[in-house]
C-alpha cells in the first residue's frame, strides 16, 4: 500500500477569511493531519484528502443572507453553492491554498464535485435543462465543473 485517504470537509478543516464561519477549530484537526501525513511518510505511504466540494448550504444559512450570490440552483428547496461568481472562486482557491500550506506533503485531494451530495449548480441528477440559478442556467455543465476544479488546483498550486 502506498496511499491512504482521509475524508474532510473545507467548512471544518478551513478556515476562511471570505466565509469566516468555516474552520473556528480547524487547528486541532489540521494538527492531526499533519501528524498523520508525517506518520504516514515514514512508511512510504501518501495521505490524500477526500471531499465532496463545494458543499452547499442550508437554504436558512446566515452565509447565504451576507452572500446571497453562493445560492444557486435549488432542487427541492436547498441551493447548491453557485461558482459563477469571484466570490466562490475565491473561497475554493483560498480553502484549498490554506489546506495544502497547513498540511505540506499531502499527496493530493480526492474531491467528488458531481454524483454524491448537492455542490455546484450543476450537481443534481436531472436534466441540466432545469437548472433555476440566473448564473448558471446560462452556462455549459462542464463550463461550471471546469470553473470549480480549476479554482481548487489554483489553490493547492499556490501552496
Amino acid at each position: 500500500m502506498n496511499g491512504l485517504w482521509l475524508t474532510i470537509e473545507f467548512k471544518d478543516v478551513c478556515p476562511s477569511k471570505i466565509i469566516p464561519e468555516y474552520g473556528r477549530d480547524a487547528e486541532r484537526r489540521l494538527a492531526k493531519l499533519r501528524q498523520t501525513v508525517e506518520r504516514c511518510a515514514r512508511y512510504g505511504i501518501k495521505l490524500y484528502v477526500f471531499c465532496i466540494e463545494p458543499a452547499a448550504l442550508p437554504a436558512d444559512s446566515p452565509i447565504l443572507k451576507r452572500h446571497p450570490e453562493l445560492s444557486g440552483n435549488k432542487v427541492n428547496g436547498r441551493p447548491a453553492f453557485c461558482t459563477s461568481n469571484p466570490l466562490a472562486q475565491a473561497y475554493l482557491e483560498e480553502a484549498t491554498r490554506t489546506l495544502f500550506t497547513a498540511v505540506p506533503g499531502l499527496g493530493g485531494l480526492i474531491d467528488i464535485s458531481v454524483g454524491e451530495r448537492w455542490t455546484h449548480c450543476y450537481s443534481a441528477k436531472g436534466d441540466p435543462r432545469e437548472n433555476n440559478c440566473p448564473r448558471c442556467k446560462h452556462r455549459k455543465p462542464w463550463e461550471v465543473l471546469a470553473e470549480v476544479l480549476s479554482a481548487m488546483e489554483r489553490g493547492m498550486h499556490a501552496a
